[in-house]
């Protein structure tokens, strides 16, 4: 199914090589014009996700899903919030199994 609501879906991971999904969530991506995926391999920061900050404020009913490990997943939802997005259109899921230098 299609949703038409436009979905931002950024999944951070350290490492290209622990990253689970990233062909099925590439694939899904393509096959839905409402689905924008950002997959980050490494440390994500302010000025990494500016550009796709900037693109969202045109988007007020655009929903955020932050998902990978939970450090990272905590500060880029900090950063979001402190960039003006809401917290109601921000949805998180921390995957476990990572240590804290992860």
């Amino acid at each position: 199914t299609v949703s038409p609501r436009q979905i931002n879906l950024m999944y951070f991971n350290t490492r290209r090589e622990t990253a689970a999904y990233n062909e099925e969530l590439s694939w899904l991506a393509k096959k839905n014009p409402y689905l924008s995926l950002v997959l980050f391999h490494g440390v994500p920061g302010s000025k990494t996700l500016e550009p796709y900050i900037e693109d969202a404020k045109n988007l007020p009913n655009a929903l955020w899903y932050i998902v990978g490990n939970p450090k990272m997943v905590r500060k880029v939802q900090n950063i979001l919030g402190e960039s003006g997005i809401l917290d109601v259109q921000i949805r998180i899921e921390e995957f476990s199994g990572y240590d804290e230098s992860d």
